[in-house]
């Protein structure tokens, strides 16, 4: 039911996965990015807001995630055995998580390796993961937190067809 007479709701359309997601927000109007360096909103009280600025949810933690499907060494009938990660963060801000996940078949069960923390300082993961296919996700709940994804590097061995 509605409240009030001022807008209250989002919408978003998730083009990659072809859904849609609905929301309370108590933001009423929004100008795009233009004179000031970010979008700016208003709420109804007469607050005036910047978005899409800083690293925190004004000043709190920002909870953020990036999850890769899973990934095979070569056709998939090898058994990959990682045995370190050197991580790749550019301009790291707080810190983050990396779990990995391992299978040995697609519908097989899922093994869970971590959460390991990344720092700025962190140069190499010493880490123990085998299985046919392998995902990882990162994670991020700190203020300030912002970070750019560059090349992870895997050290990995083939460990032949059988565990």
């Amino acid at each position: 039911e509605r409240e009030g007479v001022e807008c209250s709701r989002y919408l978003i359309f998730n083009y990659a996965q072809g859904s849609w997601v609905t929301g309370f927000y108590t933001r009423t109007a929004y100008a795009d990015a233009g004179v000031f360096p970010f979008p700016l909103s208003a709420d109804s009280g007469g607050g005036v807001y910047f978005q899409e600025k800083d690293f925190s949810n004004d000043g709190a933690a920002r909870s953020t995630f990036l999850e890769t499907s899973y990934f095979m060494l070569g056709d998939g009938e090898t058994f990959a055995r990682v045995m370190g990660v050197r991580p790749d963060f550019d301009d790291l801000q707080g810190g983050l998580s990396i779990t990995f996940y391992s299978r040995d078949y697609p519908q097989g069960p899922e093994r869970t390796y971590g959460p390991y923390m990344i720092t700025g300082a962190t140069n190499r993961l010493s880490v123990r993961i085998t299985g046919r296919q392998i995902k990882f996700k990162i994670e991020t709940d700190d203020a300030p937190s912002f970070y750019r994804l560059g090349k992870m590097t895997f050290d990995v061995q083939e460990s032949g067809q059988k565990r």
